[in-house]
């Protein structure tokens, strides 16, 4: 909780040692696929009613290890995620080899979340469901293990192949579950991770700050300061979009103080703990580029695109990577439509950005191959802004439409809003039709509103009442 994230692990692989179970202080990428195709060998002539078959394990120091390396999965996760692939692929390993316990259930789904994380989604689904079977066949300590499998399943594996809004009520049992056995660690993991999938789920800003408010109560009640600061972004974020930026709760934010910690204590700790909070910068630069976006500022939002696209090693399997691919080839696709009216970017300069939104349009495209529900909206949005980039005005416009429906009907407001705002801005800059550009605009307008992005809402009320007396103008 205190964040001795370094310290831990250091203890924890001295203890691991001694119990046999030794690790490379530092893995690199060639032992670790070496450890990955072992692993996956071992496991291609069983199926899942194989694995729950097999014994209980008997063999007290192998079942120390798997305590410890439990322990250590989660701390790696945010401190050394070079180490959570070996971690995982070693719990596993002694499962198959030693027998099954419930600390099984912990190794499986992390196995899942690996498999996820390097592009395998239909293989993690399969380990994850493996691992909420686990739990049924322990079920008398099905309590102690719950808020950790839930939140590694239904918060990072279960949102490649389900509708992300399923997974939220799980996660919330989850941390309902750890408050009442005392295991706030994994309470506050559990709603971090419910507000990072909630906000990726289109859920209103106004909806997600009252129980936002009440986590941070209890997280710093608890010294949970790890979670505290991550999900305290969250917030200053929420803020923002609602037009409240001088409020005392982002006075110090990081979103608006380059990237830099959000307090002084936070400064602090990572300072003792001699520790590079990855994750924690890594969000920041996340809600940053969306930020920025939102509110115009595209230099920003490429800036903040570019650092956040670390997400996808440092939170491996996270759903915040799929609104990090979108918003990044957004702000790119956007620099360049800018400055067709600017002639502000050289032609080089031009290019890259295309090419760079274009590579997201192709991970989106991986992406919704699987599931859909969660992406196609996304990506039909950015395929709009590459049309619309071409100058194929009808083509762009039906793809902006038909990502507002789609996204209206699976309930994401947010994109919504985009893609009306989008296609009026479209539209407006073509300069064929501004009575339908202004209707789109206001349309968004209505979205935002209900969104509760009340800063966006202002800013496109300026642009419609400057659009106003340029008419009376002319």
């Amino acid at each position: 909780a205190r964040l001795r994230l370094k310290e831990a692990i250091l203890l924890g692989l001295e203890v691991l040692d001694r119990l046999g179970e030794s690790f490379p202080e530092k893995g690199s990428i060639a032992t670790l696929m070496t450890n990955l195709f072992h692993v996956k060998l071992m496991l291609s002539r069983k199926n899942n009613k194989d694995i729950l078959g097999l014994p209980d394990i008997s063999c007290k120091t192998k079942l120390s290890a798997m305590t410890i390396l439990n322990v250590l999965i989660t701390y790696s996760y945010l401190g050394r995620p070079d180490l959570f692939p070996f971690f995982a692929l070693r719990m596993v390993k002694l499962s198959m080899k030693y027998g099954l316990s419930a600390i099984s259930s912990m190794g499986f789904c992390c196995y899942g979340l690996l498999l996820s994380a390097i592009g395998d989604f239909d293989g993690g689904n399969r380990f994850g469901e493996l691992s909420l079977c686990l739990l049924e066949r322990y079920s008398s300590v099905m309590r102690e293990w719950k808020p950790r499998v839930y939140m590694v399943y239904y918060g990072m594996i279960a949102h490649w192949k389900l509708p992300v809004k399923s997974t939220l009520e799980p996660i919330l049992e989850a941390r309902q579950i750890g408050m009442l056995i005392g295991d706030y660690e994994y309470a506050s993991v559990s709603s971090f991770q419910y507000f990072c999938n909630a906000s990726t789920a289109g859920v209103p800003l106004l909806t997600l700050e009252p129980p936002l408010r009440s986590a941070i109560v209890e997280m710093r009640a608890r010294k949970q300061q790890a979670w505290l600061e991550l999900i305290s972004l969250l917030r200053e974020y929420i803020f923002i979009l609602k037009g409240k930026a001088d409020d005392s709760v982002v006075v110090d934010g990081a979103l608006m103080n380059q990237n830099e910690p959000s307090s002084p204590k936070m400064a602090e700790i990572l300072s003792t703990a001699n520790l590079n909070f990855q994750c924690y910068f890594c969000m920041a630069s996340y809600y940053r580029m969306m930020t920025s976006f939102f509110l115009g500022d595209t230099n920003v939002a490429l800036e903040m695109a570019r650092k956040s696209e670390k997400c996808d090693k440092i939170m491996p399997s996270s759903p915040v990577i799929r609104l990090q691919a979108f918003f990044d080839g957004l702000s790119a696709f956007d620099a360049v439509r800018r400055s067709q009216l600017t002639h502000s970017l050289q032609l080089n300069a031009r290019k890259r950005l295309i090419s760079r939104g274009k590579k997201k349009i192709r991970k989106l495209k991986k992406f919704s191959k699987h599931c859909p529900r969660n992406n196609e909206h996304v990506l039909l949005l950015l395929e709009a802004e590459l049309a619309a980039l071409k100058g194929k005005l009808e083509d762009a416009t039906s793809k902006y439409s038909l990502s507002e429906e789609i996204s209206r009907k699976e309930g994401y407001i947010d994109i919504q809003a985009i893609a009306c705002e989008r296609a009026g801005l479209t539209i407006k800059w073509s300069g064929k039709d501004e009575e339908r550009s202004r209707i789109l605009i206001q349309r968004a307008i209505q979205l935002y509103r209900s969104w509760g992005a009340f800063a966006k809402v202002n800013q496109l009320l300026t642009l419609l009442e400057n659009q106003s007396r340029e008419n009376l103008l002319v």
